[in-house]
């Protein structure tokens, strides 16, 4: 609530200003807040804006479009996992999932052009988590091995520009799609090089949820991982 109110303030000052990148860098992070609360369509509504920010101005090539555009992908694939236990939405959840990929398409024509790395990781990492969804609804092998792919590419240019970031969200599906004790190395691997709150629990609970496995059953390091993220 409190980051809402200052984002409001903000926004009336970069509206003054009718600077169109600076709007939708806030329509940006207010789409952000409203994704992590759960609430996708409105979220999706937000990036929605921040995109048209850049298509009345003309402007089809600035990083921030392409940022926006990958932000839109990922909505789109938690949207549709949002309608997956839901009756009669297999329609709705393949247009969602048309529109990520049309989205990260969009971003990496404009990431290669610029190029920004930083853009660049993101529509790859996004990539592979689409086709780890796509995987649960047909051609499994194909769409994990198109998964496998776009990691990899993900995981090469994030070193590459040392976003620490999406090198440790690489690591964390890449480390569920191995076998498991080499999983729980890539794992361990994510949480040493996790560079921010939110994606070092999630590096936690991930590295925990593998020590649980049969083969592992860790349940005292596990216990004490699932203490670390909470704390």
């Amino acid at each position: 609530e409190a980051a809402e109110g200052l984002l409001d303030n903000a926004a009336d000052v970069l509206l003054a200003v009718n600077d169109y990148v600076e709007q939708a860098n806030v329509l940006s992070f207010r789409a952000r807040i409203l994704r992590q609360r759960g609430l996708y369509p409105l979220s999706i509504d937000k990036i929605r804006e921040a995109l048209l920010r850049f298509e009345t101005n003309n402007d089809n090539s600035h990083p921030v479009y392409a940022r926006c555009q990958v932000h839109y992908a990922f909505l789109n694939v938690l949207q549709a996992r949002n309608l997956a236990d839901q009756p009669k939405t297999q329609d709705q959840i393949s247009i969602l999932h048309d529109q990520a990929r049309e989205s990260l398409n969009m971003a990496e024509r404009i990431a290669v052009a610029g190029p920004y790395l930083r853009v660049l990781d993101r529509v790859h990492y996004f990539r592979a988590v689409l086709f780890l969804d796509l995987a649960e609804y047909g051609d499994r092998d194909r769409n994990i091995e198109n998964a496998s792919k776009e990691a990899r590419r993900a995981l090469m240019i994030a070193k590459r520009s040392q976003d620490r970031g999406i090198i440790s969200h690489v690591l964390i599906i890449q480390s569920r799609m191995l076998p498991v004790h080499e999983g729980l190395r890539l794992a361990r691997e994510a949480v040493d090089v996790a560079d921010g709150r939110r994606v070092k629990t999630r590096a936690l609970i991930n590295l925990a949820s593998l020590c649980v496995r049969p083969s592992i059953r860790d349940i005292p390091e596990a216990r004490r991982l699932f203490v670390k993220a909470s704390s």
